[in-house]
């Protein structure tokens, strides 16, 4: 039989669009008309409608979250998958439809258990939870001169031995064997400092394998900043946070950042991270499209 879901009584809300009245239909789990008349257009061609009433509520499109590194009391550092799982059960109901689990900085040891968990996790999603599409690691290939409240412990220089020893198995395989795939393939984003990437070989490296190189924890000056965008960098992570003030002499990786349209900007908008007329700064100076 087939199976039409009709969302009434709700206002559509799309980015940079105005607010319309409108239905929504879905049919297996993908939208098919956004329309005013839609319920009458084409539910005559399934044998069975479900009406959800929105109740007059803004229906937007759901967050995505790339950096986010836990919740109700499950850190990303410490849980363990059916942890995880319960996490991802919880985020829907703030409109959270999928995210990029992110990891901090610590110990080798640590940052390969806890990519085992995340991964078992995305092999076992349910579908009515948030999904994990990937790992973000924020870290361990910090500035130490920025670290935040990232252990400087743990800390690693920027380089491909150095991340592919850290996604190696913790057995005793021969040391050629000693990878696993798709625990490579989960990691989406890594936040790094460029400045300390040699001949810039990690960011090519990164960019190569499909994965974002992300400037983060850096004092990168402009001129770095924008070399290493030449050579595969996409963003800056939670842009002014952990990198030196701008100066108008040196601006550095937050003037390079707020003026090349290629880069992409993450923003923590909670109004205490960054103070609400920086917010209004980034917001003149950055297309839409790349905050």
């Amino acid at each position: 039989m087939e199976k039409l879901t009709i969302i009434k009584n709700g206002c559509v809300q799309n980015p940079n669009c105005p607010k319309i009245k409108a239905n929504i239909a879905i049919h297996k789990n993908k939208i098919i008309n956004i329309s005013a008349s839609c319920e009458f257009e084409i539910a005559e061609n399934y044998d069975v409608i479900e009406y959800i009433d929105a109740k007059e509520l803004t229906i937007t499109p759901g967050y995505f979250l790339q950096h986010i590194h836990g919740g109700y009391g499950i850190d990303f550092n410490t849980a363990k998958a059916e942890d995880i799982a319960y996490l991802t059960k919880e985020l829907p109901k703030h409109g959270v439809t999928s995210l990029v689990a992110t990891l901090m900085t610590d110990s080798e040891e640590n940052i390969k258990r806890q990519i085992k968990e995340i991964s078992t996790a995305m092999e076992n999603q349910q579908a009515d939870s948030t999904k994990i599409i990937g790992i973000h690691l924020e870290g361990p290939f910090l500035n130490p001169d920025f670290k935040g409240i990232h252990p400087d412990n743990h800390i690693l220089e920027p380089n491909k031995g150095n991340y592919e020893r850290l996604l190696a198995k913790n057995d005793n395989q021969d040391k050629k064997e000693n990878f696993k795939k798709f625990e490579n393939d989960n990691i989406k984003i890594v936040s790094y400092a460029p400045e300390l990437d040699k001949n810039l070989g990690f960011t090519k490296y990164l960019a190569q394998k499909n994965i974002i190189p992300s400037a983060g924890h850096s004092k990168a000056t402009c001129e770095e900043l924008k070399t290493a965008v030449n050579a595969g960098l996409k963003q800056v992570t939670h842009l002014f946070n952990a990198m030196p003030q701008l100066h108008h002499r040196n601006p550095g990786i937050l003037g390079e950042a707020l003026t090349n349209d290629k880069i992409y900007t993450e923003v923590i908008a909670d109004n205490e991270h960054l103070h609400p007329i920086i917010l209004d700064l980034i917001l003149r100076t950055k297309p839409k499209s790349k905050i």
